[in-house]
């Protein structure tokens, strides 16, 4: 589990300092709309970070070595 969430990690660090144009980014940060049935949480991809703890992440990503650190912890 813990492998899988670094894979994941560092595969949203790539995706984050893509061109915000691309259109793999877009996909990867739309956010649906409407509501999911009963007893089924929205999960997203911001959760796994939040578990870092990581404050300002969307600065710490721009630097790989900080990055790269973080998700290997």
């Amino acid at each position: 589990m813990r492998f899988m969430k670094a894979q994941k990690l560092k595969l949203w660090g790539h995706l984050h300092r893509m061109w915000e144009y691309r259109i793999v980014r877009r996909i990867f940060e739309w956010s649906p709309v409407g509501k999911r049935s009963r007893g089924h949480p929205r999960n997203r991809w911001r959760d796994d970070i939040r578990v870092l703890g990581v404050k300002n992440w969307t600065k710490v990503v721009m630097d790989r070595l900080v990055w790269h650190d973080l998700v290997e912890k």
